[in-house]
């Protein structure tokens, strides 16, 4: 049995057990339970509860020859009919779920007496936090988000490594930011032309108010990120009061921080 079609089948849903069943059967023309169970290793009660199971994914048919049932493979093609019926199932879970998401956006709000405060570190930390972002800013009704940063390409570079598909994500859920830098961020070209194409409005601050870690505004969440040879550390605080706050102190600096189009200076090549 080829051990890459095994690893296939289970990427696409099937266990162990059924996937094994199933690449046997392939090879074999209509053929009893215990004949089946006898090519897979497995015992007679074991191997009739995973024919039912495949029987009811529709990979296997059956038919009456005499008083015996016999069990055959059906072709590939019903593989592709299993992925739309998944398709279908998981597309009718997301409109129940969006259905039902802001209900219980409020009960765990309402229930929100103390900050919750959860901390990531690493690669795979900074996927989950990326992630995060996503998952909490498409359900939003403002879809921008408030960044302090000062460690732009550090961020850039991660995402690219840990999860890249988030800015294509991002443009597809219509997400914006608007950011803010310190004057000495050497803003080139490219990156004035980077934040056009990732929705990003951009505006400076003098370089002595600069701040020691980046800090992410969310619907519901804040989130600090702060990078040390080339380590990546996070924490995240959920607490609505707190983060009101941070969204009005973000918003009167904004004010006041000079656009990158009006620093009059000149662009990096």
């Amino acid at each position: 049995m080829s051990e890459q079609l095994l690893k296939v089948l289970l990427r696409c849903g099937l266990d162990v057990q059924e996937a094994t069943t199933y690449l046997k059967m392939l090879t074999t023309g209509p053929s009893s339970v215990l004949k089946i169970a006898a090519t897979t290793n497995m015992d007679r009660m074991t191997t009739h509860r995973v024919i039912q199971r495949l029987v009811g994914k529709k990979l296997i048919g059956t038919m009456i020859k005499g008083k015996r049932h016999l069990y055959f493979s059906n072709k590939p093609e019903s593989l592709a009919m299993l992925f739309e019926d998944q398709e279908e199932s998981l597309r009718l879970k997301r409109k129940h779920f969006q259905e039902v998401f802001p209900q219980l956006a409020m009960l765990h709000s309402q229930g929100q007496h103390k900050p919750l405060l959860n901390y990531y570190e690493g690669e795979e930390g900074f996927r989950e936090v990326i992630k995060l972002i996503l998952t909490e800013m498409v359900h939003a009704q403002e879809k921008v988000f408030r960044v302090y940063t000062t460690q732009h390409r550090m961020i850039n570079k991660f995402i690219y490594r840990a999860y890249p598909l988030y800015y294509k994500k991002k443009r597809e859920y219509k997400l914006s930011a608007k950011v803010i830098s310190h004057e000495s961020f050497k803003y080139k070209l490219r990156d004035y032309e980077r934040d056009e194409e990732q929705a990003i409005e951009r505006r400076l601050i003098p370089e002595k108010f600069a701040f020691s870690s980046n800090h992410y505004l969310l619907d519901k969440t804040i989130i600090l990120i702060s990078f040390e040879d080339d380590y990546c550390r996070a924490v995240t605080i959920e607490n609505m009061e707190y983060l009101s706050s941070q969204k009005q102190i973000f918003d009167f600096v904004w004010q006041h921080a000079i656009p990158v189009s009006s620093t009059g200076k000149q662009l990096e090549e």
